[in-house]
């Protein structure tokens, strides 16, 4: 079942320019790493979640393209032993001028009940999930923020942040669905959004404000036409292109039926630097570059105990705006930086 986006939340009432976006499903290294592999990054001025008079630049980054959402037994959980960053870069220089660095517990800990193959419900209560992290949850991932700026000691932002659970159905999280079990959508404004969701929206005492969880892929494109040869469906299913190109009819949202994984901030807009450069298309402007990567340690060590990682962070997938993503040779995606 699919869940409503932040970002399909934000955009109506906030959204003063537009992104770009990206790739889903890229070079052959990533895929065999799909908890890495960046799909998105949004970036677009708003408003405060709780405080619209704070203007505010959010920033939404998705991962794990093609997430099945009725997975069941086994949903997916954000990597444990990867480094989640969003960058707050030069816009002339591409340089990372500040990193949000996101850090994610155990995907297999967590448990308070271990004598049951169910994940989020039947914890040490029976019954619906009413609050996150409650009795009836049995797995709830947690993370860290962690704000590292250029040639300065990182600082934790926050820590022991819960994430929200899937929507595993209406028995087990009602909240996200209505009374006939089907997925709740379109909302608009923050009240308007599942008490889930509302309860794992965080503010640190520094300004920014947090989430991370499985959301709906918002991302629309008919990549199975595309990837067809260049279907002529892409461009026209009428037989006539006197409306215009593009889906005029029947066209596929590769996307449709699938979540990602989703990590977001909201920063003050009084808390970013303001740098000149020239856009394309607008010419001069003043702002910030953002983009995304996902790091792993440079060591892991498989054992009969269970891996083990260690060493430096390397950076093994990053995405941004100007779009750069894995259309590239493996080797380079895996190697980015």
């Amino acid at each position: 079942m699919k869940l409503t986006s932040l970002i399909h939340m934000a955009i109506p009432a906030f959204m003063a320019c537009a992104a770009f976006g990206a790739s889903h499903s890229d070079a052959p290294l990533s895929k065999q790493d799909p908890q890495t592999n960046l799909t998105d990054v949004y970036a677009f001025i708003g408003t405060k979640y709780n405080n619209p008079s704070v203007k505010v630049l959010n920033v939404v980054v998705h991962v794990r393209p093609f997430c099945e959402p009725g997975d069941g037994l086994i949903y997916d959980k954000f990597a444990d032993d990867a480094l989640y960053s969003i960058h707050i870069a030069d816009p002339n220089t591409g340089l990372s001028l500040r990193s949000y660095n996101f850090q994610f517990s155990s995907v297999s800990g967590n448990l308070k009940n271990p004598n049951t193959i169910l994940s989020y419900g039947l914890g040490t209560e029976a019954g619906p999930i009413v609050t996150v992290g409650d009795a009836r949850q049995n797995y709830v991932q947690t993370y860290s923020v962690l704000r590292e700026d250029r040639n300065r000691r990182p600082k934790e932002l926050a820590s022991n942040l819960l994430c929200p659970p899937p929507n595993v159905g209406v028995e087990t999280t009602p909240a996200y669905n209505d009374s006939e079990g089907v997925a709740v959508s379109g909302a608009t404004t923050f009240a308007g959004l599942d008490s889930y969701t509302r309860q794992t929206v965080y503010s640190a005492p520094t300004g920014e404000s947090f989430f991370a969880g499985s959301r709906d892929d918002g991302f629309f494109a008919d990549t199975p036409g595309i990837f067809d040869l260049l279907n002529s469906r892409i461009l026209d299913n009428n037989g006539t292109l006197a409306d215009g190109l593009g889906q005029d009819g029947n066209g596929v949202d590769g996307f449709k039926g699938y979540n990602v994984l989703a990590f977001a901030i909201q920063i003050p807009v009084s808390d970013l630097p303001s740098i000149a450069y020239t856009a394309p298309f607008t010419g001069a402007a003043t702002g910030v570059g953002v983009y995304a990567s996902v790091s792993r340690h440079q060591v892991t060590v498989l054992s009969a105990k269970g891996p083990r990682s260690g060493g430096p962070w390397i950076q093994v997938n990053r995405m941004g705006n100007p779009l750069f993503n894995g259309g590239l040779p493996s080797q380079v995606q895996q190697r980015l930086g």
